[in-house]
């Protein structure tokens, strides 16, 4: 439906307006009439009759909305994009179309979803990975991260993603609101807090050595830090927890990822 074809373009250019104005060399691109990221998570980009585009504002963020994921300039970009809307099996909707895999207990619930007709709920040691190959080996590269979410309980030492690779991942260290990314095995910054139950449209941008978190289009958080992958060939992206896959269940839905 429409509400899967949303573009990234436009988190491009917001990024661009914070200071990214790096094209990305890889991104996991998401969207949606809720939200994700590039510099601005995802929303509703319907661009009218025909398909046209249109220049739109939205807060501090003004962009170019496509009609449809297949006029994003950007979409060869894309590694990793999927819409939550069902496990039975859970799908890439990115130009890869690659065969995702659950593990533990992670479901796609319809019950108040934050995007179109379902949201990713992740349970105990649960997780939706790429397959484990070469193009997901991000190593040092620029990147954008985009997906939605809402807590909806204070989290505990949890994890919403990892990316193979560098290791950049996304968790809450112990009983916290406030996200912290981390990436080639050290902390890089603790951001602002979330406010349970509301829903955000979060983006990680990557731009040398530079890490910027945005909520709803606005930074909560950037920090530094330098590193390239350990050398091995072939890595895969966790949705949901880390790779290991062993800690508890993210209090949140996750969508548009």
């Amino acid at each position: 439906g429409q509400n899967a074809d949303r573009a990234r373009h436009d988190r491009q250019e917001q990024a661009e307006q914070h200071g990214n104005a790096k094209p990305v060399d890889h991104a996991l691109a998401g969207e949606g009439d809720e939200l994700d990221v590039a510099g601005l998570a995802g929303f509703e980009a319907d661009g009218g009759a025909g398909g046209a585009t249109t220049a739109a504002s939205l807060g501090d963020f003004t962009g170019t909305m496509y009609a449809s994921v297949s006029d994003d300039p950007y979409l060869a970009s894309v590694i990793l994009l999927m819409h939550c809307d069902s496990d039975s099996p859970w799908v890439d909707n990115s130009p890869l179309h690659a065969t995702l895999t659950a593990s533990g207990t992670i479901t796609a619930s319809t019950s108040s979803p934050l995007v179109g007709t379902a949201s990713m709920v992740p349970g105990t040691s649960g997780k939706v990975n790429t397959p484990n190959t070469s193009t997901y080996n991000i190593g040092s590269g620029d990147l954008t991260v985009e997906w939605t979410m809402r807590l909806t309980g204070t989290p505990s030492t949890e994890r919403v993603f990892e990316i193979g690779g560098a290791g950049i991942q996304c968790w809450f260290n112990g009983s916290t609101t406030a996200p912290t990314i981390l990436a080639f095995g050290g902390s890089v910054f603790t951001a602002s807090a979330l406010s349970l139950s509301t829903t955000y449209k979060m983006s990680l941008v990557k731009s040398g050595t530079t890490y910027t978190l945005y909520a709803d289009g606005t930074s909560i958080g950037s920090g530094t830090r330098a590193g390239s992958d350990d050398g091995s060939t072939n890595r895969t992206i966790a949705i949901g927890n880390f790779d290991a896959g062993t800690q508890p269940a993210v209090n949140c839905k996750i969508d548009e990822v």
